[in-house]
Formats: C-alpha cells, sequence, structure tokens
C-alpha cells in the first residue's frame, strides 16, 4: 500500500497504537518506546537503531517519518517509515510495523549516498535500550542448580529458594549457597 502522504513533524513524537502496544518514537532525539497499553510501562525504552559507526541517535541528524496502512500474511496494522539522514553519510532507514492486536516487527536498512566503500561489521536494532525499566527484583525466586539444570549423577535436579533482593542486599542470589544434588549411584 502507499505511504501517506504525511509527513510527521519533527518536534512531536509519532505514535501509532493498537489495542495491546503502543510504540512512541521521538524523531528529534532518534530513539523510540515500546509500551504496554493496559498498564502503561515501558517495556523497551529509548531504543536508537545503530549499523556500525552511524546511528539514528546521533547528533545532527534529521529523521522524518510517514506511515501507512499495512494489511499482509501477519495481520493488519500501521507502519512507520523512518529515514535518518546526515549530509555526508549514510542514510539509516527503519520500518516499525504495529500490528493488530500488539506485535511489532523492525526492519531496518542502510542506504550509502557517498562515493566512499561501506564496510559494516556491526547492526543494533536496539541500541542503547532498556528493557522493562521500571521492574523492580523479585523478593524471591526458584532457581535450578546443577549442570546447565540437567540432573547431576542419577539424582534429581534440586530446585531451591533464593533471596533476590538487589546485589547490595546482604542475602543477595550472588552471595547464596546453592543446594548441591546428592551424589550416588541412580536407584
Amino acid at each position: 500500500m502507499p505511504a501517506l502522504a504525511l509527513l510527521l513533524c519533527l518536534a512531536a513524537p509519532v505514535t501509532l497504537q493498537s489495542p495491546r502496544a503502543k510504540l512512541v518514537y521521538d524523531l528529534e532525539r532518534g530513539v523510540f518506546s515500546l509500551l504496554d497499553r493496559a498498564s502503561g510501562e515501558i517495556t523497551v525504552g529509548s531504543a536508537a537503531t545503530r549499523f556500525g559507526e552511524w546511528s539514528t541517535d546521533q547528533p545532527g541528524r534529521l529523521n522524518t517519518a510517514t506511515t501507512s496502512r499495512v494489511l499482509d500474511d501477519l495481520s493488519s496494522g500501521t507502519a512507520l517509515h523512518l529515514r535518518s539522514a546526515l549530509a555526508g553519510q549514510p542514510t539509516v532507514f527503519l520500518d516499525l510495523t504495529l500490528y493488530n492486536p500488539g506485535f511489532i516487527t523492525l526492519n531496518a536498512g542502510l542506504a550509502n549516498a557517498t562515493f566512499e566503500a561501506v564496510q559494516l561489521k556491526e547492526y543494533h536494532p536496539l541500541s542503547g535500550a532498556t528493557a522493562f525499566p521500571a521492574a523492580s527484583p523479585k523478593l524471591a525466586c526458584r532457581t535450578l542448580n546443577g549442570p546447565g539444570g540437567s540432573p547431576a549423577a542419577g539424582s534429581g535436579a534440586v530446585w531451591s529458594w533464593a533471596d533476590c533482593r538487589t546485589p547490595t542486599s546482604s542475602s543477595s542470589l550472588a552471595r547464596a549457597t546453592p543446594a548441591r544434588p546428592k551424589r550416588g549411584r541412580p536407584s
């Protein structure tokens, strides 16, 4: 489908919403965040897209966007087509599609309009992102001890409770002594 003939304003963030998710792209900073609509909690915050030394959040880049409706084999939704340009450097392209009821696809590319060869060794679609920034550690968690979670020497794997507070806590998970499986012959 053709893109809407709307070039989105540079100062205002661009927002797409589905029944379950919300995508907010800050054109001025060149970063996006994903939110859970039910709780309002940020699930991925301040993510830029980076190809080697070229990034959407690089100072001086001009970030512009258009939107289009999408209907394909995955579902229906809205796509945000971003272009991040800086004179004399390759242009970063990013398509974020928010499908109904609430999943997102990310497609990115780099267009080299310079007269110099580009060698790309790194690609970071979520550069600088924070996952679940408001999440607090759980007070108790259950861990499976043993090599790779497998039974040791024929005995069953051992479950143990550990205190999972912040690493500065005196009884943190880092200091917890894991329970050891009993050694011996299988029964």
